[in-house]
């Protein structure tokens, strides 16, 4: 008897190992599937070394790169090829030189690197990028993240109990969506392709419980706000915690519910330590925010996408490479997901209504649009929540694709979807509607319907939908006399049939959204070599020449900047000195007035347009690009010995842009009267003389002053907390000089004045964030210890 005993729980735990082998096994097939199909998809990229950024747009916007001019078309945010790849290559310069990328001294007169959370300083995804900084680097990287989209949307469906295949469906619908890859590029499109990891951090911890699943949601959450957009962490987070909630009622494997207080504190866990995680970059983000000025700060008019233009693109790809398509039979399975078995109904609903929600956010929809107009509120821009909404669309299908079948009613409202995804765009093709008021990218060509996507996808719907037919049809399981295990077999091949047939409907539009692209490196041309050897700041005087950030490849200080946040009083010091700018703050100058002499602008760069006489001309490119010294140009760094004191910023406005100053004998300080050296400054106002300045590294420079009277140092770089400044090794105050710059009293005599970038917000940031990487490792280092004991 108890050898039988004995024998028969052998028997059981063999069978229990085949099972989890064959499990094992079928999941490892899927996911090495997923991922060659990834390789295969951008063969030419990984395996040829072919560009797909569109990076190469800026040969063509650009008439420094004439020369490399190519055949590349279309329109696209110029944010695309213009915002992130400079930094980054700025950062990796920095680091490869050992040096803190804490301060960009090229992009208007110095800006926060560190505070830049677009910067991506200590983003997990850019090592790769940050160690060989290159164009084919960074195409690779583009790769990767979709890899890292793949397998995060299946990891996420699985631990939502959804089956492999279907949670493979999702995985494609999501990660290969011609939305999602058009805006890669974007550090919202980095966002969107980490989004399914971090939320299946969330659903890993309110699933599992315990230490180490808390620990990985952290980790997730951490790696996600390093590399992420600032918007799109927020709404990624937020509905991270939503999916916790989700996931902890419908899919948790625990055998009793953990009560509501235990689950807050693990939410608390999570956020603690991925807060500490992310000081350093976070806490500077937030002086930036405070200490800095942007157009997203809710004051011009709301961006918003229209519904009817989501969910027409949703039927058919009609947004060209953007469009938000998730292929043709995901969009048809979507109402079988009412028909689920009974155990995830309420998971679906949950999903359905977090989905709708989202959409109605996107829209501006009636109370939402109310909603969203309160400060902060009004800071949001909900267009970010697209690929959220996208993602939990992807999940609904999946799991109505895992119940085709099951229910004949649910089979029906699969066909009839199917049938009105066809009809309804091919009736508004027919009829010429315009389709402009649907629009939600401004640099994007109309909203139009393609006959040719509305064909393919009509017959991938009719194959569709003739299995199904077949698997419903009596006369069709009697012609093969098949078994209720034959037909779950057929219902098995019809989830492999969709995922196939979905796949090639998606393929068709997401090969236009990264094509391959003609190579470019930013390359060396004569105006970059010239700037180069004849060190200044630049101010481009027209649109098309040394667009902003291109400067900084090059190491070539630029007044123009590119980005959606720039340090206070920037943006109205440059409309001083003649800028006009527009909804993004971008500027353009029609004409220049005497202020860019405070900014030590020392060459204007232009081409076909006049330039004041003022100005001379002192070189000329092949392409015609001017090249013209301002004599008048303030030194970097230079000594006046009389001080004005301003009691205000408009104060201080109006006694810079009056035509009585004379910044080459007097400089601007503001509430330097409660200095005690402002008393003993000289009452003679000699004129200003140039000081010797040495940039040892964008945040360490040093100035050696030189003058029989007491007097000011007046450094022509952005006043910005976090700087330090000393006089011989003491420390002193810096002053806003000039409205913009800094400035420090210094006595007569020969000294040397130090100016160090090291703020507090960074220091305080890397304090937190060794306490947490110590939390980490001890619990990693004390689970390894109980493990081998």
């Amino acid at each position: 008897m108890q050898v039988s005993t004995k024998s028969a729980y052998s028997c059981l735990w063999l069978r229990s190992f085949l099972v989890k082998a064959r499990d094992y096994c079928n999941e490892s097939i899927v996911v090495a599937s997923l991922v060659l199909f990834t390789l295969v998809f951008f063969f030419r990229t990984v395996f040829q070394g072919k560009p797909i950024s569109k990076l190469c747009r800026l040969a063509n916007w650009d008439s420094v790169f004439q020369q490399y001019s190519n055949s590349s078309s279309g329109s696209c945010d110029p944010s695309l090829v213009q915002l992130l790849l400079p930094n980054y290559f700025l950062v990796a310069k920095l680091w490869h030189s050992f040096t803190l990328p804490l301060w960009n001294p090229y992009s208007g007169c110095g800006m926060p690197l560190i505070g830049d959370v677009q910067a991506s300083v200590f983003g997990p995804i850019r090592i790769g990028l940050a160690l060989f900084p290159s164009a084919q680097a960074y195409n690779l990287t583009l790769v990767a993240e979709v890899v890292i989209c793949v397998l995060g949307t299946y990891a996420l469906a699985r631990l939502l109990t959804i089956k492999p295949l279907p949670a493979a469906f999702s995985a494609l619908c999501y990660s290969f969506c011609p939305y999602i890859l058009y805006y890669l590029e974007l550090l919202s499109g980095t966002s969107q392709a980490l989004l399914p990891l971090l939320l299946a951090g969330f659903v890993y911890a309110a699933r599992i419980g315990g230490a180490l699943p808390l620990l990985t949601a952290a980790l997730l959450t951490a790696a996600f706000v390093l590399s992420g957009h600032p918007e799109s962490s927020f709404y990624g987070v937020v509905c991270g915690v939503i999916l916790f909630a989700i996931a902890a009622c419908f899919t948790s494997t625990q055998p009793r519910a953990r009560p509501v207080g235990q689950r807050v504190f693990e939410l608390a866990a999570i956020a603690g330590l991925s807060l500490a995680l992310t000081a350093p970059m976070l806490l500077p983000f937030i002086e930036y925010l405070v200490c800095g000025d942007s157009y997203k700060y809710g004051d011009g008019g709301a961006a918003f996408a229209p519904w009817p233009g989501l969910v027409l693109n949703l039927l058919s790809p009609c947004y060209g490479p953007a469009s938000p398509f998730l292929g043709a039979i995901a969009v048809a399975v979507l109402p079988a997901s009412f028909f689920v078995e009974r155990r995830l109904r309420l998971l679906v609903l949950a999903l359905w209504l977090v989905a709708v929600t989202a959409l109605l956010l996107i829209s501006r929809v009636g109370l939402f649009d109310s909603l969203l107009a309160v400060r902060p509120l009004s800071y949001l821009i909900t267009v970010y929540l697209i690929p959220l909404f996208l993602l939990l669309l992807s999940l609904i299908s999946a799991l109505g694709l895992q119940s085709v079948g099951d229910c004949t009613a649910g089979n029906k409202l699969v066909s009839l979807t199917a049938f009105t995804s066809v009809l309804l765009p091919l009736s508004l093709l027919a009829c010429s509607t315009n389709l402009h008021g649907f629009n939600f990218d401004e640099t994007l060509a109309d909203m139009q319907f393609d006959f040719a996507a509305i064909l393919l996808n009509a017959i991938l719907l009719g194959i569709f939908g003739l299995l199904l037919h077949g698997l419903r049809s009596r006369r069709f399981n009697r012609c093969f006399g098949w078994t209720k295990v034959n037909q779950f077999k057929f219902r098995q091949a019809i989830v492999l049939v969709g995922l196939i047939l979905n796949t090639i409907s998606l393929s068709a539009t997401a090969r236009t959204a990264l094509t391959v692209q003609p190579y470019f490196d930013f390359p060396h041309t004569e105006l970059t070599d010239f700037l180069v050897k004849h060190p200044g700041r630049v101010l481009s005087l027209v649109e098309h020449v040394l667009k902003p950030n291109a400067n900084i490849v090059y190491g070539i200080s630029s007044l123009r900047v590119h980005n959606p946040i720039q340090p206070a009083r920037f943006a109205e010091f440059t409309q001083l000195c003649g800028a006009k700018l527009d909804e993004f703050r971008n500027q353009s100058y029609c004409s220049v007035t005497a202020l860019v002499d405070l900014a030590s602008v020392k060459y204007l760069v232009g081409q076909f347009k006049p330039v004041p006489l003022r100005y001379k001309l002192i070189h000329t490119t092949s392409e015609g690009i001017n090249v013209y010294e301002n004599p008048a140009s303030l030194p970097e760094a230079y000594f006046v010995s009389s001080c004005v004191s301003a009691q205000s910023k408009a104060e201080a406005k109006a006694i810079v842009s009056s035509t009585r100053f004379d910044p080459r004998r007097q400089v601007v300080f503001e509430n330097a009267l409660a200095a005690p050296q402002f008393r003993h400054l000289s009452l003679t106002s000699e004129v200003l003389s140039p000081l010797q300045l040495e940039r040892r590294s964008g945040n360490d420079l040093v100035v050696k002053s030189i003058s029989p009277v007491a007097g000011c140092v007046v450094l022509t770089d952005t006043f910005y907390p976090g700087w330090q400044a000393t006089v011989d090794g003491k420390e002193t105050t810096i002053f806003r000089a000039n409205f913009l710059f800094r400035g420090v009293f210094v006595p007569a005599g020969e000294h040397i004045v130090r100016f160090t970038y090291l703020p507090w917000s960074f220091v305080l940031g890397v304090a937190l964030a060794l306490c947490a990487w110590g939390i980490v490792v001890s619990f990693l280092l004390c689970l390894f210890l109980k493990r081998e004991a």
